[in-house]
């Protein structure tokens, strides 16, 4: 048989396989509906203003938008879908037994995850569970095959979930920091530009590259636009991982670009309108990287199969009741309908209460150390970290100052986390020169000393953070939100910085004189931490 033939052979066969298979979009909605909680997805918000929020705040997520954009997706490849079922149920690629095994069990994964998000009342696990039903039910359905046709709607909808707060932290500490350094490069040969930390010193201006200026949600939703632009002009899978990577780039440049207006024209509209600095960056990021695309579509990226969308739907007879349970769509179908129902039934369990620092017993005499001022946190600075209860005052003992900061956090708040390099220093301006894991006499964890300068002046901080696990562990607990288990008291973390400020470049004088008080600290803290600690942190006197 001739390529030709095959292919006309394989669009009637498609034909009648029913690519408006209802079963297929029952078995979305039935999905679609058990999940419907996800739509109440929202981040802690800084600006009142919706546009500004999708554009700069990486926790800001509009769920409807991405559901709608999947649906148009699954839509527009109801023929692919049709085809990969189609070539599925034939028995070609996976086999049938190895098909439902592993579409099985990826959709009790998903029906356990639902389970597991309701009793801890976390909407984001529900949209996790939501790819995975739709994963396993493809699996289920047509195997890898149909699985693949998948990925992109499936990478759509993922994008509404809320990253874990930590990692958003660390990603706009490295992006401010990346930021400023392009727009320093950039402007160096026209001016001058002092930049001390974020902050970016400009004809007279200063600047500082805040949390929205760093691009994360920008890029994120040039992503996310990218990805529906592949699909619209039917981008093959190695076009659109080329377009997706493209889109990172793109995105970290325009708001490089960005910045950079605001500090050449920092009185213009443009610069004082963050909405339409927002309309602007994603209409110019599209244009570039349609214009890319247009460029490597001609010359270099190969040219995908598109057979399946070209092939007609005219003849196609609708499906029998016969025909859907031949075609085995009673798995995915039955435990779609088993969650929506469930979805409807109350379930209200007890939330147990944090084990909380308390913070009251750091008072205003550590030992021989007695507070002269109360300090403000740089909340321009810190961004979205945020704290449930803290503690910043200036100590002084015999001419000898120190700073100490003591924060707090319930876990409670999964949008939100005190664990931040931006925690290693005072404030805006100043830069990590070195930082070291320590051991101080007198305590009984390892500290993190960290050497920082700003503008000639320079500091010694003792930073420590305490009842939180390594990244992996915290991503694991944080993703499986295990301190929100019902009949468990989730405990509270901490995160103590002490620093001394350095005289005539006495480094070691200064290290002297915040480990001294972290000493004197230490029973302080035994005394405000919680029991789930399980740790003293005051180590007895040795000779």
């Amino acid at each position: 048989m001739s390529a030709d033939e095959q292919r006309m052979e394989g669009g009637l066969r498609l034909a009648a396989a029913g690519p408006l298979d209802p079963a297929l979009f029952a078995w979305l909605a039935l999905l679609l509906f058990a999940h419907r909680a996800t739509l109440g997805l929202e981040g802690v918000h800084a600006t009142a203003d919706p546009i500004e929020r999708f554009f700069f705040e990486a926790g800001s997520t509009v769920p409807l938008l991405h559901y709608a954009v999947f649906a148009l997706i699954v839509w527009r490849r109801r023929l692919a879908l049709a085809g990969a079922d189609l070539v599925g149920r034939e028995g070609q690629g996976t086999s049938p037994y190895a098909r439902r095994l592993s579409g099985g069990l990826v959709m009790l994964l998903g029906a356990g995850l639902v389970t597991w998000g309701r009793a801890t009342g976390q909407l984001d696990l529900l949209l996790d569970a939501l790819v995975l039903s739709i994963a396993g039910g493809a699996l289920w359905r047509g195997g890898s095959r149909l699985l693949s046709r998948f990925l992109l709607p499936l990478a759509v909808l993922w994008l509404a979930r809320p990253l874990p707060p930590f990692w958003v932290h660390a990603l706009h500490e490295w992006l401010q920091t990346w930021t400023g350094l392009v727009a320093r490069l950039a402007l160096s040969p026209f001016d001058a530009v002092v930049q001390s930390g974020h902050l970016m010193g400009f004809r007279g201006h200063v600047f500082q590259v805040i949390e929205g200026c760093s691009g994360l949600r920008s890029t994120l939703t040039l992503v996310f636009a990218t990805l529906l632009y592949a699909d619209l002009f039917s981008r093959s899978r190695v076009q659109t991982v080329g377009l997706v990577g493209l889109a990172g780039v793109i995105g970290l440049l325009v708001n490089g670009l960005r910045v950079i207006w605001i500090m050449i024209a920092p009185g213009s509209t443009l610069s004082e309108d963050h909405s339409m600095q927002g309309l602007v960056m994603i209409v110019l990021g599209i244009v570039l990287l349609a214009t890319i695309d247009v460029g490597l579509d001609r010359r270099v990226w190969p040219r995908g199969d598109r057979s399946w969308r070209l092939a007609g739907a005219a003849l196609s007879p609708r499906p029998t009741l016969a025909r859907l349970g031949r075609d085995r769509w009673w798995g995915p179908l039955a435990l779609a309908s088993v969650l929506a129902v469930a979805s409807c039934l109350p379930l209200d369990l007890e939330r147990p209460r944090p084990e909380i620092w308390r913070l009251h017993e750091i008072g205003n005499e550590i030992g021989a150390w007695r507070a002269v001022r109360v300090l403000e946190a740089d909340y321009r600075h810190l961004g979205s970290v945020d704290f449930r209860d803290k503690v910043h005052r200036e100590y002084e003992r015999e001419g000898e100052h120190v700073k100490l900061f003591v924060g707090s956090d319930d876990r409670i708040r999964r949008d939100q986390s005190l664990l931040s390099p931006k925690t290693l220093t005072e404030g805006s301006g100043w830069e990590v020169e070195e930082i070291r894991s320590v051991r101080v006499r007198g305590f009984a964890v390892p500290v993190d000393r960290v050497l920082a300068r700003r503008e000639g002046e320079r500091a010694v901080s003792l930073h420590v953070r305490l009842g939180a696990g390594g990244p992996l562990a915290e991503s694991l607990r944080w993703w499986l939100a295990l301190d929100l288990r019902p009949g468990r008291s989730p405990a509270e973390i901490a995160v103590v910085r002490v620093t001394a400020p350095v005289r005539d470049g006495d480094r070691v004088g200064a290290t002297h004189v915040a480990e001294a008080f972290l000493r004197d600290l230490a029973p302080v803290l035994d005394r405000a931490a919680p029991a789930s600690l399980g740790v003293a942190l005051a180590e007895p006197a040795t000779p």
